[in-house]
């Protein structure tokens, strides 16, 4: 069996449109797989990540719309969420400004391997600064690669974790604020090193305008976590309170590079002669989808000002999410859980991830993922399902009527077709005949759901056995996808069994061992009521009941 990722990492990132491009290029050299949190950037930072997504198809990014959260808890879910599908051997957990400085791979790999087994590393920061008396534009023009000067001492020496669950779940693990330590909630001591000689190359301040925007929302945002009765620690950002006095008094221009000097640290005096010294990082990259430069930071404030004074924004329309609702009250005598509830980060990857402009899905219910779908970009859906027209919320010429066993297929192609459960149950013959009619169906990649893993014993088809079928009419699973997909999903039967399948020519294509393997644990949970998960890795999101401690080899 090959793990698709035995080294992932997990970031949480908001407007480093900057230097976003250099970090994953860079650290992709070192990790086998991104997990990206968008925390509801309003500058390129995610049109940059979805290009790099689909470029490398190593990065999963999804999004935080909420603005008042607390960082570490949050996290935790989703190192615990990502973790239980991936089950991986280390997680690295970065910041959009860090850099991973080992000399190579072969030297971070053997790094890691000193890392005891259940617990966590600890990289030392090695801080870039903008010292005066050199040029800041050339300094400011492409960072990382154009920043060159480090502090010679950190002072209080920071460090960022290196989790090792050694391909398990690591029940009752907490990441802390700023990704600095790791705590156990029952209070068991976690093993713990020092990494010396795996510094983190931190690049905080960057440029007069990526300082001013960062300043500015860090402070407004911690005055709103304070306003809505979340505590903040003891000095907990100071630096945006600094920093934000600078900028109203209109010195931070003049005191760009003592900020920079001093960001993370107790303000003094610098030497800049003796204090700062240069260090060549040798960082290579090649940007194809940014310039280096940092957005207009007013346009970042007005917009961060906007959104404490409004609701959070919603990833659907209002609209939708009434009428979805309405719809789902009305099939509550109905046997089908998953019809009635809409996993919204889900079908937000599976979007991202495929990009299609035709989308079908076969049993499409209410119709409401389609909707979905066509709000994010999808430009034409078309359901099928047994609901009469009027029933449901697609227009009517985007449904036909049918029960699935009588579905032949379509003529002319759909970049993606979603097939979420509506072949089960299915007996063998009946079943391969009508994958044959979605295959036929579906152009670039379908997104299928098999319910029952070990088949029912009457005749229909398990997991292993789907996958067959699958590879024999030409597709075959994009695993890094799928788990991708049951990471971010909150609904216990796609965490459990949604598989997202492409052509057998495509490089993304690839052993579906692992995911056999994974199907096989049961989960937790089960809403039979309707409800809309629109965040993703909220309070309830689902865990394994059972094994929590196999491990995955």
């Amino acid at each position: 069996m090959i793990k698709p990722a035995k080294i992932l990492s997990i970031t949480m990132v908001k407007n480093e449109q900057d230097i976003i491009e250099p970090f994953v290029r860079h650290n992709l050299h070192f990790v086998d797989f991104m997990v990206v949190i968008d925390n509801n950037s309003t500058d390129e930072t995610r049109r940059i990540l979805e290009m790099l997504a689909r470029e490398t198809d190593r990065i999963a990014v999804f999004d935080r719309h909420e603005a008042n959260f607390t960082q570490g808890a949050f996290l935790t879910r989703v190192m615990h969420a990502v973790q239980s599908v991936f089950f991986a051997d280390f997680i690295v957990m970065l910041d959009g400004d860090e850099f991973i400085g080992a000399e190579d791979g072969q030297q971070f790999r053997e790094s890691l391997e000193t890392i005891p087994e259940f617990g966590f590393g600890l990289m030392p920061w090695i801080t870039y600064v903008l010292p005066e008396g050199q040029d800041f534009d050339a300094m400011t023009a492409d960072p990382p690669r154009s920043m060159q000067w480090v502090r010679r001492e950190e002072g209080e020496q920071f460090y960022k974790v290196i989790l090792r669950p050694a391909g398990r779940i690591l029940r009752g693990y907490n990441i802390s604020n700023g990704n600095h330590s790791v705590s156990h909630g029952q209070g068991a001591k976690l093993a713990s090193v020092k990494l010396p000689s795996l510094p983190l190359l931190h690049f905080p301040v960057r440029s007069l305008e990526q300082l001013t925007a960062k300043c500015v929302n860090g402070w407004m945002a911690m005055l709103a976590k304070q306003a809505s009765g979340i505590r903040l620690e003891p000095n907990e950002c100071h630096q945006w309170r600094e920093n934000f006095e600078r900028a109203t008094k209109g010195t931070l221009q003049q005191e760009l590079a003592k900020a920079s000097y001093f960001y993370s640290r107790k303000a003094g005096t610098v030497d800049w002669e003796v204090d700062v010294a240069e260090r060549d990082h040798r960082m290579k990259y090649q940007r194809r989808h940014s310039d280096g430069r940092y957005a207009d930071p007013l346009r970042l404030v007005g917009k961060a000002w906007e959104a404490t004074y409004a609701d959070a924004p919603s990833p659907i329309p209002v609209s939708l999410r009434s009428a979805f609702l309405d719809w789902s009250d009305s099939q509550a005598d109905q046997d089908n859980p998953p019809a009635r509830r809409l996993d919204v980060p889900f079908l937000r990857w599976i979007y991202d991830y495929g990009n299609p402009k035709r989308v079908l899905e076969i049993g499409c219910g209410s119709g409401a993922n389609l909707l979905v779908m066509n709000h994010f970009g999808a430009e034409t859906v078309t359901g099928a399902d047994r609901f009469e027209p009027d029933g449901i919320l697609l227009r009517r010429a985007r449904y036909y009527q049918g029960a699935t066993e009588h579905f032949t297929g379509v003529k002319t192609k759909y970049d993606m077709v979603l097939c979420l459960g509506a072949l089960s149950g299915l007996q063998r013959d009946l079943a391969v005949a009508k994958a044959k009619a979605v295959a036929a169906s579906a152009d670039k990649h379908i997104v299928f759901l098999a319910e029952t893993i070990d088949g029912d014993g009457n005749g229909t088809l398990s997991l292993p056995q789907w996958l067959s079928v699958w590879r024999q009419l030409g597709w075959l699973p994009d695993v890094a996808a799928t788990l991708s997909a049951r990471a971010v999903s909150t609904i216990v039967e796609l965490r459990r069994s949604v598989i997202i399948l492409c052509r057998d020519t495509e490089p993304a294509a690839g052993d579906d061992s692992f995911l056999v393997w994974h199907s096989a644990f049961s989960v937790d949970g089960g809403e039979s009521a309707a409800v809309i998960i629109e965040e993703p890795f909220g309070d309830s999101t689902v865990e394994y009941s059972l094994g929590f401690h196999r491990k995955a080899s």
